[in-house]
C-alpha cells in the first residue's frame, strides 16, 4: 500500500528533466535515478506489483519519502546523478565498489623538473592524469615499466643543487640525475613528453623520434650515448610486443565487459590504441542483483567516465545501454569531440569484445576466491577433495610442504596448516635445512617430512594415539599381569620401546578396565589424526588389520578432555588427513619415502605440480586435473600457494640478515655485541657508511682505532 503523502507528492511533480531520490523510513537515501520526465518516471514504480521485478518490489516496499531536483537538460540529469550516487551510495543502485578511492597517475607540469606520481585526487591544475587504476599497485607496476624505460626522477625535492652528488638512482642508471647537474631543462622536458605519448597509447611516435636520435648520435660519434637509445627502443618494443592481440582493430577504442554472478559483476575493461592493449583493469560493481545486462552496463559506463581522465572516440560494448543518446551527447561534451556507443555484432570487434567478456568471466572467478566462504562451501570442496583423491575420510586437517633456496644456499622449507579449509597459522612451522648440502630439493623436502613426523612422535612420548598394547611377560615386568591386547593411549614412552599406557575410560572403551598405569609393549597402533572437535566418548572407523583385541579403537582425546596425568597434547602431535606437496611425481614419491622412515605411511599424501595444475597420489600412474574453478582445486591451490608464500618470506628474510651481517661480520674486532650498538645507532649499514669516524667511535664498545676499521672495510 503506497503511502499517501507519496501519493500527493507524485501529483505535483513536474514534467521536466531531473534526478528523484527515495528515502525509507530513518530518512536514507535507497535509491537515485534521473528521468527526462520526472513526473511519467516516478509514478512508474507505483503501479501494479505484478508489472515490477522484485528487486523493485522491494524497493517500492520501502520508500517512506521522495525528493527531486529539476535540471535544465538530461544531460544535466545525468551528471547529478552520478554526483549523488557517489557521494550517497544508495543501496539499491548499482554502484562501483569503492569507487571514491581509485588511484590514478599524475604528472605534474607545473614543477620545474616534472614528477610522475600516484595520487586520488584528480584536479583543475594544469597536471596530466591518468586513470583510474583499479588499485595502487597497477599504479606502480606502470611506474616501475615506466622507470625502466624513461628515467625521470621520483625524488621530492622542490629544489635541486646541482654542485651536489647525484644519488643512488642515478648511479644504477635508473635517473638522469637531474638533481645534480647531469642533465638540462629541455633533454628533461622531453623525456616527460614521451612518458605522456606512451601513457596514451603512442609508442610508435616515440620509437620514431628515438631512432632518429639514434642515428643522430651514431653519426656524431657517440656510441655510448647511441647504444643507451638502442636499449631504450629495444625495451619500448618489448612491451608493445606484449601489448599485442590476436585480432587487431585500427584506432583508439575503449572495450567492456562484464560477468555476473548474484549482487556481484566483475567488469573488464581494455584500453585498445591501434591495435595494442595499453591497459586493462578490473571494477567491481554492487547491487546489480536483478539487474538486465542493458541496466549494468548503462550504470558502469555513466560511472567510469564520471571520472576517467580520457575518453576515446569509440567504446565498445558486450551489451547496449539505456538511453544512448544521452550518454554519448553526454562523453562528447567531455571530450570534446564525438564518442560513439558500438556493440558489434561479427567480425574482429566482436572477436575482441568476446576476448574482453571472457577475460571478465576469469576476473569473476577470482574475486569469488577472494570473498569469505561459507562454512558449506568449505565443507563442499572438503568433499571433492576427498572423493577425487579417495581419501578415506574428509581432509580436515591439511598441511602443504614447500622448499625455498638459491642453488643450494641458505636452504629452509615450510609447512602450512589448513583446518575446516582455512589457514591455522598458530600451527605454521619453518624449517632450516640442517642435513643436504647443494641443490637438492628432494633430499631437502624429506628431510623436512622426516623431522616433522619425528616430532610427532617424540611429542608428549608418541602419537598420542590409542594403541592395541599387550603388556610385557612377568619376566620383563616383574609381576603377573594379564595378557589379553586391549586400547590403551599413551602417557610415556615411545613406539619404538615398551610404553606407560593407561586402558581408556569406559565411556571411549565400551567396557570397565583398571586404571592402573603399567609398562605395556605395542602390538599395533593406528596413525589416526587427532580430531579437536570430538570428545572422548566417540569411537573410531574400526581396528586396524593386525589388531587382536576389541573390535573398536577409540578416537584420540582432546587435550582439554585428557585424564589425570596425561601431559597436554603438542601441537606436533596433530596428525593430517592429508599431505600435500608442492611439486609433481619425484617430491611426491621422496615425501612418501621420508614419512615411511618416519612412520607415518598411512598418512595420505598428495603433489600439486604448478605448470598444469596436476595432482599426483600414490598408487596412479596418470595425475588427477580438476576442472580449473572446482572449489576442491581452488582450495588446494590456495594451499600451496600459501606454502610457497611462508617459504618464500622465510628465505628472503634470512637472505636479508645474512648478507645485512656479512658485511659487519668480515671486519675484525667487530663482533656480535658491537655490531648490534653500530645498528642500533646507525639503523643500516648505509648510516654506518655515511657515519664519520668520530661518529663510529662513540657508540658504545668503539674506539677510534675500530671506528677507522669500519671506515676502511665499508669504503671497499
Amino acid at each position: 500500500m503506497t503511502d499517501p503523502s507519496i501519493v500527493d507528492q507524485l501529483n505535483t511533480l513536474p514534467f521536466r528533466p531531473g534526478v528523484y531520490l527515495f528515502k525509507d523510513d530513518k530518512s536514507t537515501i535507497i535509491y537515485v535515478g534521473k528521468a527526462n520526465k520526472l513526473r511519467n518516471r516516478v509514478r512508474s514504480y507505483f503501479q501494479k506489483p505484478d508489472n515490477l521485478t522484485g528487486k523493485t518490489q522491494q524497493l517500492v516496499a520501502r520508500i517512506r519519502d521522495l525528493e527531486f531536483f529539476v535540471t535544465n537538460s538530461e544531460q544535466e540529469a545525468l551528471v547529478l546523478e552520478q554526483n549523488l550516487v557517489k557521494r550517497y551510495r544508495p543501496h539499491y543502485n548499482v554502484r562501483l565498489k569503492d569507487d571514491k578511492a581509485f588511484p590514478f597517475l599524475k604528472i605534474d607540469l607545473k614543477e620545474e623538473w616534472p614528477r610522475i606520481f600516484l595520487t586520488r585526487r584528480v584536479l583543475e591544475d594544469g597536471g596530466r592524469y591518468f586513470g583510474p587504476f583499479t588499485s595502487p599497485w597497477s599504479v606502480r607496476e606502470t611506474l616501475k615499466v615506466l622507470k625502466k624505460i624513461f628515467r625521470f626522477r621520483t625524488c621530492s625535492k622542490p629544489v635541486f643543487d646541482t654542485a651536489s652528488r647525484a644519488c643512488l638512482e642515478y648511479h644504477i642508471g635508473q635517473c638522469v640525475g637531474p638533481c645534480a647537474g647531469n642533465t638540462d631543462k629541455e633533454e628533461y622536458a622531453k623525456i616527460i613528453k614521451q612518458v605522456i605519448l606512451f601513457l596514451e597509447g603512442k609508442q610508435d611516435a616515440i620509437l620514431k623520434q628515438l631512432r632518429s636520435k639514434m642515428e643522430t648520435a651514431s653519426e656524431s660519434l657517440e656510441f655510448e650515448k647511441a647504444a643507451a637509445i638502442r636499449d631504450q627502443i629495444a625495451a619500448i618494443e618489448r612491451v608493445i610486443e606484449g601489448q599485442k592481440i590476436a585480432f587487431p582493430v585500427v584506432g583508439e577504442q575503449d572495450v567492456i565487459a562484464f560477468a555476473v554472478e548474484k549482487d556481484i559483476a566483475a567488469v573488464q575493461i581494455f584500453l585498445v590504441r591501434d591495435g595494442r592493449v595499453i591497459g586493462r583493469e578490473t571494477f567491481t560493481l554492487q547491487g546489480v542483483s536483478s539487474e538486465e545486462p542493458t541496466q549494468i552496463m548503462s550504470s558502469f559506463v555513466k560511472q567510469f567516465y564520471s571520472s576517467a581522465t580520457h575518453i576515446p572516440p569509440l567504446i565498445m560494448l558486450q551489451y547496449p545501454v539505456e538511453d544512448k543518446a544521452n550518454i554519448e551527447e553526454w562523453l562528447g561534451s567531455r571530450r570534446g569531440s564525438r564518442v560513439r556507443l558500438h556493440v558489434p555484432a561479427r567480425g574482429k570487434q566482436k572477436q575482441l569484445v568476446d576476448m574482453v567478456a571472457s577475460n571478465a568471466e576469469q576476473g569473476l572467478q577470482q574475486l569469488k576466491l577472494r570473498q569469505p566462504q561459507t562454512p558449506s562451501d568449505l565443507t563442499a570442496a572438503m568433499e571433492e577433495i576427498k572423493k577425487a583423491l579417495n581419501l578415506p575420510r574428509l581432509p580436515e586437517r591439511m598441511e602443504c610442504y614447500d622448499i625455498s633456496n638459491i642453488q643450494g644456499k641458505m636452504p629452509v622449507g615450510s609447512m602450512v596448516v589448513f583446518e575446516i579449509g582455512k589457514p591455522k597459522t598458530a600451527d605454521y612451522r619453518r624449517f632450516r635445512i640442517k642435513m643436504v648440502t647443494g641443490a637438492d630439493d628432494y633430499a631437502m623436502l624429506a628431510e623436512v617430512l622426516k623431522r616433522r613426523f619425528k616430532r610427532s612422535q617424540a611429542a608428549e612420548g608418541g602419537l598420542q594415539q590409542p594403541v592395541i598394547a599387550r603388556p610385557l611377560s612377568p619376566q620383563a615386568q616383574g609381576e603377573a599381569i594379564p595378557v589379553n591386547p586391549i586400547n590403551y593411549e599413551i602417557v610415556e614412552g615411545s613406539l619404538q620401546q615398551p610404553v606407560i599406557a593407561r586402558p581408556l575410560s569406559p565411556q571411549a572403551q565400551g567396557e570397565v578396565i583398571p586404571g592402573n598405569p603399567v609398562n605395556y609393549e605395542i602390538a599395533s597402533f593406528s596413525a589416526r589424526p587427532v580430531y579437536p572437535e570430538r570428545s572422548r566418548g566417540e569411537l573410531a572407523e574400526g581396528p586396524p588389520k593386525d589388531a587382536e583385541g576389541p573390535s573398536t579403537i577409540s578416537s584420540p582425546l582432546r587435550g582439554e578432555d585428557q585424564g589425570e596425568g596425561v601431559r597436554d597434547t603438542s601441537e606436533w602431535s596433530k596428525i593430517p588427513d592429508l599431505v600435500l606437496i608442492d611439486g609433481g611425481k619425484g617430491q611426491l614419491n621422496a615425501a612418501l619415502a621420508a614419512m615411511k622412515a618416519a612412520g607415518a605411511e598411512a598418512v595420505p599424501a598428495a603433489g600439486l605440480a604448478k605448470e598444469r595444475e596436476e595432482i599426483f597420489i600414490p598408487g596412479r600412474s596418470n595425475p588427477i586435473v580438476l576442472p580449473p574453478f572446482s572449489p576442491a582445486r581452488q582450495m588446494l591451490q590456495r594451499l600451496r600457494d600459501e606454502a610457497h608464500r611462508f617459504a618464500i618470506t622465510y628465505h628472503r628474510n634470512i637472505r636479508k640478515k645474512e648478507s645485512f651481517a656479512s658485511v659487519l661480520d668480515t671486519i675484525p674486532g667487530i663482533g656480535k655485541k658491537r655490531k648490534r650498538a653500530l645498528l642500533r645507532k646507525f639503523g643500516s649499514i648505509h648510516g654506518i657508511r655515511e657515519a664519520s669516524t668520530a661518529d663510529l667511535a662513540a657508540a658504545a664498545g668503539m674506539s677510534s682505532t675500530l671506528a677507522q676499521k669500519v671506515k676502511d672495510n665499508l669504503s671497499l
